[in-house]
């Protein structure tokens, strides 16, 4: 079983105390916990660049590629896969349910309280923040390349105490909003391409990978957002 974390596509860790896997383990299961990009550094994306996009989603590719082929020296069957996960992390699993580029990597799979259509899991541009992003940093340019390089030379901490008011108040309408989630990629000659079309239409349409699925949320998943008076 592969394990991939949530946290709204901004923040969490593969070795989250929090999700220990004592108990799966005494299955005799073989459970694996791996890492992505979040935030800026996995979702950002710019037209007409070397950004495509979704880098994070990439990140779990290439984790589910080495399952495939080293599973095995670890006790595990390399075609017994399945991947599970809850909020933005079953939002990744639907992910790959979807990509071609996870053909054949995983045979279950299980998203809890996450798809790929919540309205904080999908955008179909987020360039508008990263140019937000860019004049905060001081670079007013309409250069998407130009944009790309400045951003990879900012440091860490004044790429993410910067992010905040990049969305304007009319585009955040929910409290998970946030400005670099996955999104619709734009695709680079000679490279795969994570996700070729909006999650919708690539479900409406059939194009995703046919693979055994369970998946649900919780009756007042919203609950801990609207608070509660009882």
């Amino acid at each position: 079983m592969v394990y991939i974390y949530g946290g709204a596509f901004q923040g969490g860790s593969g070795s989250d105390s929090t999700m220990g896997p004592e108990y799966i383990l005494e299955k005799g299961i073989v459970i694996v916990f791996i890492n992505y990009r979040v935030n800026i550094f996995g979702f950002l994306s710019l037209e007409g660049t070397d950004v495509s996009g979704n880098a994070g989603l990439n990140d779990q590719v290439a984790a589910l590629r080495w399952v495939k082929n080293n599973i095995a020296s670890f006790g595990g069957d390399p075609n017994n896969v399945t991947i599970f996960a809850q909020s933005a992390g079953g939002s990744s699993i639907h992910y790959q349910v979807l990509s071609p580029m996870s053909k054949g990597l995983f045979q279950r799979a299980i998203s809890e309280s996450g798809s790929a259509l919540n309205p904080g899991a999908f955008h179909n541009n987020t360039q508008p923040y990263a140019f937000s992003l860019g004049a905060k940093l001081g670079l007013n340019t309409t250069d998407a390349q130009q944009l790309a390089n400045f951003l990879r030379n900012q440091s860490v901490d004044d790429l993410i105490n910067n992010l905040a008011g990049i969305v304007p108040e009319d585009v955040s309408v929910h409290l998970t909003y946030e400005p670099f989630v996955p999104a619709t990629e734009y695709s680079i000659p000679g490279e795969e391409t994570f996700l070729p079309s909006d999650p919708y239409t690539m479900m409406t349409t059939g194009n995703f990978n046919k693979v055994t699925y369970i998946t649900g949320a919780n009756i007042v998943e919203g609950k801990f957002f609207v608070g509660s008076d009882d």
